[in-house]
C-alpha cells in the first residue's frame, strides 16, 4: 500500500459563533486502485471520495485530479486566513491608537492644550520647536519613536478633529480610500457600546 497524504489546514476561531474549520486531504493507493479523499477532520463527512479503476501507477489524469482538488482546497482556506489576518492589523491599529488617545490627553492635562496638527504626535516624544511650547516638557510615551501603523505607515492626527476634539487614525489597508480609515472615533464608539451594555 502506498499512501500519499497532503494536509493543509486552517483553523478559524471566530468569537462569535466558534466553527473550526479543518481539512485533510488523502490520496490513496491500495490494491491497485487510487482513492481520492477530501475529508472535514471535525465532522469526519468527506466531501470528495474518488475511486479510480485498478491500474499499476498514478495516470496524468489522476496527478491533474490531485492538483485540481488542492486548488479548490486552497481556494476556500486562503480568502479566510486573508480575511482573519486583515482584522488581526485593524484590532491591533485600535490598540495602538487607544494608547496614542490616551497620551494626547494626558498632554492636555499637563500643558493645558493639545499639540496642533503641525506639532503633530511627535510632541509625545519629542519636544515642539513651533508654538505653544510646553514648560517643563517630558514625553509621554515609553519608547522614543512613534510606532508604525500595521500597514507600516505613520499614524496622522489633526487638532481640532473632524470626528473628535482630535483625531488619531491609520489610513488603514488602503490609503486612497477613507472607507476603511480607523480613527479614535472608532474607539469612542467601542467604549459607548461597552457602557451601554453595562
Amino acid at each position: 500500500m502506498a499512501t500519499i497524504v497532503i494536509n493543509p489546514q486552517y483553523e478559524y476561531n471566530n468569537p462569535h459563533d466558534n466553527k473550526h474549520l479543518e481539512y485533510a486531504f488523502k490520496m490513496t493507493r491500495q490494491s491497485g486502485h487510487l482513492k481520492l479523499g477530501l475529508t472535514h477532520r471535525m465532522t469526519g463527512i468527506t466531501t470528495v471520495n474518488i475511486m479510480t479503476r485498478q491500474h499499476r501507477g498514478f495516470t496524468l489524469l489522476e496527478l491533474l485530479l490531485v492538483i485540481l482538488i488542492i486548488s479548490l482546497l486552497i481556494g476556500f482556506v486562503a480568502p479566510k486566513i486573508a480575511g482573519k489576518a486583515e482584522e488581526t492589523r485593524r484590532v491591533s491599529a485600535l490598540r495602538q491608537i487607544s494608547a496614542l488617545e490616551t497620551a494626547l490627553r494626558e498632554y492636555n492635562i499637563k500643558y493645558g492644550t493639545f499639540p496642533t496638527t503641525e506639532q503633530g504626535l511627535k510632541a509625545l516624544v519629542q519636544k515642539p520647536e513651533s508654538e505653544p511650547v510646553p514648560k517643563n516638557w517630558k514625553r509621554l510615551l515609553s519608547k522614543k519613536t512613534l510606532p508604525k501603523d500595521p500597514w507600516g505607515r505613520d499614524y496622522q492626527y489633526r487638532y481640532p478633529g473632524e470626528k473628535e476634539d482630535f483625531d488619531v487614525f491609520s489610513f488603514g489597508k488602503n490609503k486612497d480610500s477613507d472607507d476603511d480609515d480607523i480613527g479614535n472615533w472608532d474607539t469612542s464608539k467601542a467604549s459607548t457600546q461597552d457602557e451601554e451594555k453595562k
